[in-house]
């Protein structure tokens, strides 16, 4: 597919770290600290976290709908919703505490999801690709965001008619949206993370039946996808730091948990006691890591 690169950053993206290669690890324990949820509410899950230890993701009211927060040193903050909106949910945050995600806001369709940018106490939409005809619905989602202000997220498009969705990776920068493409075979691609070297990693995969996903890294404008681990049946890049280590989730056909790759070695992420499974969402320089297990949000030092 051609790719159309607006910015001019874009070309100059650092080589990712190898995924080529993965080494089983034997599992390793986890001392989880978990977080508060708002007032009221019963669940919550961390996404992302920065240097300074600001942690970000979703939690529920004591109306039971879910909004966007921020934990800062223990003490959560509830960031609303978009105008009009009915749910929110944190997803990225850098240094500067700017905050991005997704929420639910009334659309041409009756609900569409959009993604944002919070900063200095205000929720901003970022506007996905505009559809190409008024039969078709579009979507947008923000995932990641560096101190240089780049967001990286993905936008989706689906026509009514043909029953056609594509979902391509995405980035917003001063106000321009950059198609980053998908892989040959694949209609999805979702940017997950980007850092200060304008390293990228996200996930590509397919439609129905299967609905694989798998990891993905963005390099020098080409989209490279990594070997997978044996017996995988999904898995996902979601968060990186500057020393290049990445999070995610690792997937067999009997178990889910949270992974996190330095260099060719993945080490896998124990779920709480009594959880089932359990996700990485980030990671910071300093080897803090959030993840979610079950429905709780928690830390994990790396």
């Amino acid at each position: 597919m051609k790719r159309h690169f607006a910015m001019a950053g874009i070309v100059a993206i650092a080589a990712v770290l190898a995924f080529g290669g993965f080494v089983s690890a034997a599992p390793r324990s986890a001392v989880a600290v978990a977080l508060p949820n708002l007032p009221g509410g019963t669940s919550s899950s961390a996404a992302a976290v920065n240097d300074a230890g600001q942690i970000v993701g979703w939690a529920t009211t004591a109306a039971g709908t879910q909004h966007a927060v921020v934990w800062d040193h223990g003490v959560i903050t509830d960031l609303g919703t978009l105008p009009g909106g009915t749910y929110s949910a944190a997803t990225g945050v850098n240094d500067k505490a700017q905050v991005v995600g997704y929420a639910r806001i009334r659309g041409p369709f009756d609900v569409a999801i959009h993604g944002f940018l919070w900063q200095n106490g205000q929720m901003t939409d970022l506007q996905p690709l505009q559809p190409s005809s008024p039969r078709v619905s579009s979507t947008s989602s923000a995932s990641g965001i560096n101190n240089g202000s780049r967001i990286v997220g993905d936008s989706a498009s689906y026509d009514f008619v043909t029953g056609v969705l594509t979902r391509h990776a995405m980035m917003w920068h001063r106000g321009v949206i950059t198609d980053l493409g998908a892989i040959a075979g694949d209609p999805i691609s979702v940017a997950s993370a980007i850092n200060e070297m304008g390293q990228i990693v996200g996930s590509r995969g397919n439609t129905a039946p299967d609905l694989a996903m798998h990891p993905v890294a963005w390099s020098r404008g080409q989209i490279t996808p990594p070997a997978r681990i044996a017996d995988e049946r999904f898995s996902s890049a979601l968060g990186l730091n500057q020393h290049g280590d990445v999070v995610g989730q690792c997937a067999t056909a009997t178990d889910i948990f949270g992974c996190v790759w330095r260099g060719t070695a993945v080490a896998i992420l124990l779920p709480l006691p009594g959880d089932a499974g359990s996700v990485a969402r980030d990671i910071n320089d300093r080897g803090l890591a959030v993840r979610s297990s079950a429905l709780r949000a928690v830390t994990w030092r790396t």
